[in-house]
């Protein structure tokens, strides 16, 4: 029998792993056109998506994070090349172009599209601040003609008042309508309404009348000469509503000595010892609202008021400080004429 000898040879040891090459070598040797390509294409679609407007920095950032972020996929492929792979092919490198643009491309386009809004927006703001701007140079302009024409009228007017020894009846229209027009071009309110209206009372005895054509403004018409305020003293049976509807605004103004100037003399404060009495028929004028009442100085004797001139408005609250200096100023003027001198038409219809 012969014997069988089985020689079991033992196995061939594995091949050894293939190496692998190194992160750099595998970049530059199988991606580097890639990598290139990628910066050159962030570049370019980089300075297209933000309109050439973007700062320099900005592009290079942006340009920068492009590459970076293609190399990290490239490096995230090297170390899990079992489980990613990337092909050289030109459609999947394309495609992560074109999403790692989007992703950094399009933060900075709506950055810039925001600049651009806030940008516009101040431009706008400022070419409406040069229109406000010019349109109140051209209000100025406007105002200060007007101030000179004023002041050319008022000169006149003065001049060949206190040139003249006696006031005329005339001269009510003249110094009452440069009055007016003095406070419309001080007071923007005033001259927008355009519902000024004056009027000068004299004392004569024991009321306070007005003189022939001592009026002048909105709605007012010769029937506005037939008011009077009766300027006798309270009885100690009167009751305070009859005195003060008799007095009225102006009556109190020359019985007190006190310039008024009322914001609505339709409520007047509790705390206020005047009232208004409005005009009624046969005068038939609309009731007035704001209203400023001065004395007139008696020119002969500085110690006593010859009359009131009053200045009124339809609209509340429409005078200030100013507009009551001004009154007193014209008031001055009036302090001229002297009602005691005989003058018929001053009391025709009284």
């Amino acid at each position: 029998m012969t014997d069988i000898i089985t020689v079991k040879s033992s196995p061939s040891p594995p091949p050894p792993p293939p190496r692998k090459e190194g992160l750099l070598h595998h970049l530059l040797t199988k991606f580097a056109a890639e990598v290139f390509v990628t910066a050159v294409a962030a570049y370019a679609a980089t300075r297209l998506l933000a309109y050439q407007q973007l700062p320099t920095i900005l592009i290079l950032v942006a340009v920068v994070a492009i590459v970076l972020t293609y190399f990290a996929v490239l490096v995230v492929s090297y170390f899990f090349s079992e489980d990613l792979w990337i092909a050289r092919n030109w459609r999947p490198h394309v495609t992560l172009l074109l999403v790692f643009i989007a992703m950094v491309a399009a933060p900075l386009v709506v950055m810039q599209t925001l600049a651009d809004a806030t940008t516009n927006e101040l431009r706008s703001q400022i070419e409406q601040q040069k229109k406000a701007l010019e349109v109140v140079e051209a209000s100025q302009q406007t105002g200060d003609q007007n101030r000179l024409q004023l002041y050319a009228s008022a000169t006149k007017s003065m001049e060949r008042i206190l040139s003249r020894s006696t006031f005329g009846t005339s001269d009510f229209k003249d110094l009452l309508n440069d009055c007016i027009t003095s406070v419309y071009t001080t007071n923007a309110k005033a001259k927008k309404a355009g519902d000024l209206r004056a009027a000068v009372f004299y004392a004569k005895g024991k009321y306070l009348i007005m003189p022939p054509h001592a009026y002048e403004g909105r709605g007012l018409h010769e029937g506005i000469e037939k008011l009077r305020f009766d300027l006798s003293a309270r009885t100690s049976d009167e009751p305070r509503e009859v005195y003060c509807q008799r007095l009225g605004i102006a009556g109190w103004c020359y019985v007190n000595g006190t310039d008024v100037r009322a914001a609505d003399v339709l409520h007047i404060p509790s705390a206020e010892s005047y009232c208004y009495r409005p005009a009624t028929e046969p005068q038939n004028e609309s009731a007035d609202r704001a209203m400023i009442c001065v004395t007139i100085p008696d020119l002969t004797n500085p110690q006593r008021i010859s009359g009131v001139l009053a200045i009124s408005s339809l609209t509340p609250g429409i005078f200030t400080e100013n507009d009551k200096a001004i009154a007193q100023f014209f008031a001055t003027l009036l302090g001229k004429y002297d009602i005691r001198k005989p003058n018929p038409q001053a009391l025709a219809g009284k």
